[in-house]
């Protein structure tokens, strides 16, 4: 694996909304594909670093969403690591997240190379590597949950859903596997007026149009995986926020979160493309900052000797 760095200012100078001049672009050959990542790391900090992978969304860039989700500010403040890559059609594009995206391309190995090459490089504590992303982000982050929970203590989705189900066919087909090496922890946020990635599931609107599985799907099936207890603890905040969540196996957690009028958005953003969300109905929604509420759920776990654990 050949690993070079150069430094990103062209492309956040190109960015509607640019994280930090200190962020640097990494490359690596994966899949015998050159593949690119930015990383973002706090000022003053000392590696190794507990690490978000960052996914961004479909019609968005790694540096773009970096931006605007606001992570790299909690980043900053709470002395974490951010990697995220750009699709293997450069600073746009989608995913191969099993049911949907280009099945050529092997996303999910070329986020493992990653995460092997930032702890190669001192970048990250493999300990505390934890995944994110939104959208088509979001449909990678529950495939790499199966597939790469050896190399991840926790996951967060925003407004996305699972994509194990090839829908094309009749019936539907298993795209992937999930047999997990550890209960995952799972953070999901969801605007209940989504029409593009819709709640109850089904065929939604916007730029991908496709049959996908509802949400309440998606948690079931980790609770079932994680080995939750049946218990749920409800809260709710203001802005229509409603939280559920299962107490699992090893002291993980299943989190769901919805959020009632909001649409297809990063909540707590203060900037979001309209070209994302313009065709997905809901309104925007400062009922949860996500950017905090990821750090404050995944920050709780760790992996030792691949056993998930409650992080110091």
């Amino acid at each position: 694996m050949k690993t070079a760095t150069i430094a990103a200012l062209a492309l956040l100078l190109l960015c509607a909304a640019p994280s930090s001049f200190a962020d640097h672009l990494y490359r690596i050959e994966s899949g015998g594909k050159s593949r690119t990542y930015l990383v973002h790391t706090p000022p003053n900090s000392s590696a190794p670093l507990p690490t978000v992978v960052l996914l961004h969304p479909y019609d968005a860039s790694a540096a773009g969403f970096l931006g605007y989700s606001g992570l790299s500010d909690v980043a900053d403040a709470e002395g974490f690591a951010i990697a995220a890559p750009n699709t293997a059609f450069g600073s746009f594009g989608n995913w191969n997240s099993g049911g949907e995206g280009p099945q050529a391309i092997d996303d999910v190995g070329f986020l493992g190379d990653m995460i092997d090459a930032l702890t190669t490089q001192g970048i990250s504590d493999p300990a505390r590597v934890y995944a994110a992303g939104m959208s088509e982000g979001g449909f990678l982050v529950y495939r790499a949950g199966c597939e790469l929970s050896g190399k991840l203590a926790a996951i967060a989705v925003v407004a996305s859903t699972e994509t194990q189900e090839d829908y094309s066919t009749t019936p539907p087909q298993q795209t992937y596997p999930c047999v997990i090496t550890h209960p995952v922890p799972v953070l999901h946020i969801h605007g209940l007026a989504d029409t593009c990635v819709l709640y109850e599931g089904g065929v939604g609107s916007g730029l991908l149009v496709q049959q996908r599985q509802s949400v309440p799907t998606t948690i079931a099936h980790w609770r079932q995986r994680d080995a939750c207890a049946a218990a749920i603890t409800t809260t709710q905040g203001a802005g229509g926020l409603v939280c559920e969540q299962n107490a699992c196996a090893s002291g993980a957690a299943v989190r769901l979160c919805t959020i009632a009028d909001a649409g297809h958005i990063w909540p707590g953003a203060a900037y979001f493309p309209r070209s994302i969300n313009a065709k997905c109905g809901g309104e925007g929604s400062d009922a949860i900052d996500a950017a905090s509420a990821i750090w404050s759920f995944v920050s709780q776990y760790q992996l030792v000797g691949g056993t998930l654990e409650s992080a110091p």
